[in-house]
């Protein structure tokens, strides 16, 4: 990713903190490197920069009401139920998020890796 995009990532994150009543971030944060194809849930620089969340390859889940509609506004997708995650709430990723996590997955945004 460029820095444009990575600038992008960190315009996206931000805007959903500031939703959330969070302060915003002057950077994206470090993650743990990944362990396993899409098994980056909670140790990823979004889900990090994200409280509350678990973040997949191509959506991310929380129980808070509050920050899935944060997300579901700065994202412009819909809020979502699916039965495999009951009490929680799925909103997909915009493709500037989704492209962050999958070079993350594979790292390539060593960057971002502790």
């Amino acid at each position: 990713m460029n820095d444009e995009e990575l600038l992008l990532v960190l315009q996206v994150i931000n805007a959903v903190r500031e939703r959330c009543g969070l302060d915003l971030l002057p950077e994206i944060p470090k993650g743990l490197r990944p362990d396993g194809e899409h098994d980056i849930g909670r140790s990823c620089p979004l889900a990090r920069a994200i409280p509350r969340t678990v973040v997949a390859a191509d959506y991310v889940r929380t129980p808070d009401r509050q920050t899935a509609e944060a997300l579901s506004s700065s994202f412009k997708h819909p809020v979502q139920n699916f039965v495999e995650f009951p009490g929680e709430f799925v909103i997909d990723l915009p493709d500037s998020l989704a492209a962050f996590v999958a070079c993350y997955d594979r790292c390539e945004l060593p960057q971002f890796i502790e």
